[in-house]
């Protein structure tokens, strides 16, 4: 059996030191999906800022991310990613765009 971390845009705001220090070091595949807020009328400045940081921050630890934003490209992206994170033994996030998942609702 193999996990997979599940987070909104902030829960990413604790992760970076957890992928940094043990997951690339010791070569263990992660595979995470996220959420994402802070984009499409976002109205929480924490939401915002760390969507504006969450894909630079994981550029800059060479995690490979593939933003999702159809459901007919879902299952032939999640699937190579996958392979390909056991395989190399790496890091990989999935990002769930609003267009996706339909965001969230914010009352008027």
């Amino acid at each position: 059996m193999r996990g997979v971390v599940l987070m909104q845009t902030s829960g990413f705001g604790t992760l970076p030191n957890a992928v940094a220090s043990l997951a690339l070091p010791f070569q263990i595949p992660l595979l995470m999906i996220v959420s994402e807020r802070g984009t499409l009328g976002e109205f929480n400045l924490g939401q915002a800022l760390v969507c504006r940081t969450m894909r630079p921050v994981l550029e800059s630890l060479a995690v490979e991310t593939h933003t999702i934003t159809r459901h007919d490209e879902l299952e032939f992206i999640v699937d190579r990613s996958i392979k390909q994170a056991v395989a190399t033994q790496a890091a990989v996030a999935f990002i769930l765009s609003p267009l996706l998942t339909g965001g969230k609702a914010f009352a008027a």
